[in-house]
């Protein structure tokens, strides 16, 4: 899920940022049902919403209860109360819905109230200081930041927000919102730069002190964030969500006094209030804050690395976010070949990754890995349907471009081919069910590495985006080859020929050094 901020009915949806940059003479609670308006100041008294006449606000639908609810003020604060209609009533703060029925709730800054069910008996609320003459700048400053946020045009929203630190640096609440917008453009340097700023100026707000958490969680800084939730924790001892929070850093050992409770099993820990996604310029990576955070950053940039790198190389570029999952163990991935120790797959139009200790330790690894899998979903979703691209070709593919070819595979196929046994490429193209010997299955890999290899060394870098060219214009195999100047029917014997001289050279150059 995406990163959740808390700006819902248990905090203000969005504070009045403009009351510093004007004078002001308290709050007003702005309410809107069609044409009528209704005000609530502090002291005033409330207004009855329902279905009979005799309310301040009438609804006159059948699922409204006839005196379904009461807005009032206390304390400086506005609340709705839900007079245990039959119905209830639905609270909408910028995405965060809530249903209650017979209860009493906060507003926040903006929303909306629909009552019985969501719909046509539904009003709007707005918090706003009263504010003099004169103040119609800031008035429509807030409104078009307040517009930019609620459509999801973070940019803009940002910018607006920035405006108006630069000119009003204690305008609190715009660091928060600030922070709210970057976050969401991915840049969690800043969102969390803005979100210190802001709670140096409101110590005490809870909310904002766990969003700070979590993106420290995001940058991987576990420690931070546990110290965050733990001043959360200070300021509300029983806050859930913190409480949680720390306990989910403690459970997986990653914050200070660690707790000996043995791990979850391996879907609770992908259970969802653990599960973030964030987007780049070209990937959709869903993964396990916990467990992934720390080398998040790493993630996307080895995936934008292969976007680039593989995309130079065969001309091929996605259109739309690759999704990509992030996995914690081999249970999780929905297919394992036998016979191999898969580290990631790409089925169903998606990147799965499984993210071992040793991936997640060296970069190298973890680039590899990546790019890897990539290569095999570029190509899946790029060529059209009915062609069929050879095993071998695109195992090839994500072996070199991934230059993940260990050192014994050479000596493997060297004293296979001194045999003559290799396998043969009528077979290769079928892939890893065709060899059937599991002991096999590394010669057909590091086979199908050296054919791709052969290739670009004989050939030039640009035979293969020549042969991916071919395919995806609509062409088998066969044809795109034949296209791109090699003739099917020889290219096993250059190969094997190619093989001989290169190892050849490599062993005699070996014998030398020994002597």
């Amino acid at each position: 899920m995406y990163h959740t901020w808390h700006h819902g009915s248990t905090r203000c949806l969005l504070s009045s940022f403009w009351h510093e940059m004007t004078r002001t003479t308290g709050k007003v609670l702005i309410i809107k049902a069609g044409g009528v308006e209704k005000k609530i100041s502090p002291g005033s008294s409330s207004i009855s919403i329902g279905r009979y006449q005799e309310n301040a606000i009438v609804l006159p639908y059948d699922y409204v209860s006839g005196l379904h609810g009461q807005i009032f003020s206390k304390g400086g604060r506005f609340f709705y109360r839900d007079l245990d209609s039959t119905n209830g009533t639905y609270i909408d703060e910028l995405g965060t819905n809530i249903h209650i029925k017979n209860k009493t709730v906060q507003l926040g800054t903006s929303g909306i109230l629909a009552f019985g069910k969501p719909g046509e008996a539904s009003i709007t609320y707005m918090v706003q200081e009263a504010r003099e003459p004169g103040s119609s700048d800031a008035e429509e400053l807030f409104e078009k930041a307040y517009t930019a946020l609620k459509q999801g045009d973070f940019a803009l929203a940002f910018n607006y927000f920035e405006s108006i630190i630069e000119s009003t640096p204690q305008s609190a609440p715009s660091y928060y919102y600030a922070g709210f917008a970057a976050s969401r453009l991915n840049d969690v340097d800043t969102a969390i730069v803005r979100l210190e700023q802001y709670l140096a100026l409101m110590p005490r707000d809870l909310r904002a002190m766990v969003d700070l958490g979590k993106l420290y969680e995001r940058k991987g800084q576990i420690n931070k964030a546990g110290a965050r939730y733990r001043k959360a924790l200070t300021l509300a001892p029983e806050d859930r969500e913190a409480r949680q929070r720390l306990e989910d850093l403690k459970r997986y050992e990653l914050v200070g006094d660690r707790s000996h409770r043995a791990p979850r099993s391996t879907a609770d820990l992908l259970g969802e209030d653990l599960v973030e996604t964030v987007s780049t310029r070209h990937f959709k990576v869903t993964y396990n804050i916990a467990r992934h955070g720390r080398i998040l950053n790493d993630v996307l940039k080895a995936l934008e690395e292969a976007y680039m790198g593989v995309g130079n190389h065969i001309g091929l570029y996605p259109p739309g976010l690759v999704p990509v999952i992030l996995y914690t163990g081999e249970k999780e991935l929905d297919q394992v070949p036998e016979g191999v120790d898969t580290a990631g797959i790409s089925s169903e139009g998606c990147i799965k990754a499984l993210l071992t200790r040793r991936t997640m330790a060296e970069a190298l690894f973890l680039k590899v890995l990546l790019t890897h899998e990539y290569v095999h979903y570029v190509l899946d979703s790029s060529l059209p349907r009915g062609i069929k691209i050879p095993w071998w070709l695109h195992e090839g593919l994500a072996q070199y471009e991934s230059q993940n070819l260990k050192l014994d595979h050479e000596a493997m196929i060297s004293e296979m081919l001194k045999h003559d046994a290799l396998i043969p490429i009528e077979i290769l193209e079928r892939g890893l069910s065709a060899i059937g010997l599991k002991n096999m299955v590394q010669l057909a890999y590091s086979e199908a590495y050296t054919m791709v290899e052969y290739l670009v060394q004989t050939r030039g870098n640009n035979i293969i985006r020549d042969i991916i060219k071919g395919l995806v214009q609509g062409r088998d195999v066969g044809n795109a080859l034949t296209h791109a100047g090699i003739d099917y029917e020889c290219l096993e014997a250059g190969w094997q020929a190619w093989l001989k001289e290169r190892l050849g050279k490599k062993h005699k150059g070996r014998t030398r050094e020994i002597k």
